[in-house]
């Protein structure tokens, strides 16, 4: 997704240079725009989010066929975005931590996986609280990159590429124009006669 689809303004750190103070690993790449020159607005911000979250679902809504972003990593460590279509989806008996569960240093956390089903406790300063979550194991497949998989809490969000994208990209640029300049949503004026 552009930026440029939202409402942006000149980066205020570089003016809309996309340049600012050098550093060894971004060379002189302003941090606030990432060298593009522009920022977005609140309304942008808001109209961004609102656009993120109608094109996504949970991990456990997915289907085989959906369009999903996901992470690749080079032999040399550098991480690179694509697409990928989901072929399978499987619960999974690991939660990424070698499947029996940890537990930390301070006995803060506990997660203990039984079936697929991950239960979590946590003890935040004497407060115990308890939740469940199942792990999916996905399977995907990119015509540059070919097949790959990947670990997700089903309770965690998705964006989903899918036919629609224009027609919600519509809908949150509507949304953007109900909003005021400090991205809050505009008041109707109701006055009776």
């Amino acid at each position: 997704m552009k930026i440029s689809n939202f409402e942006t303004t000149t980066c205020s750190r570089c003016h809309a240079t996309g340049r600012h103070s050098f550093c060894r690993e971004c060379r002189d790449v302003c941090f606030k725009c990432k060298g593009s020159g522009v920022v977005l607005t609140k309304r942008g911000e808001m109209a961004k989010a609102y656009f993120l979250e109608i094109s996504s679902v949970s991990a456990n809504e997915l289907k085989v066929g959906d369009k999903i972003p996901t992470l690749g990593i080079t032999m040399d460590g550098k991480s690179y975005n694509y697409i990928a279509t989901v072929d399978s989806i499987e619960k999974s008996n690991t939660n990424g931590s070698g499947g029996a569960g940890r537990i930390d240093q301070d006995g803060g956390y506990t997660s203990v996986t039984e079936n697929g089903v991950v239960t979590i406790t946590k003890n935040e300063g004497g407060v115990i609280s308890t939740s469940t979550d199942t792990y999916l194991s996905i399977s995907m497949t990119s015509e540059k990159y070919g097949k790959s998989s990947t670990l997700m809490a089903g309770k965690s969000r998705v964006r989903v590429y899918g036919d629609d994208q224009k027609e919600k990209l519509e809908q949150a640029l509507a949304y953007q124009e109900s909003l005021t300049k400090s991205g809050t949503i505009r008041k109707t004026n109701t006055k009776k006669k």
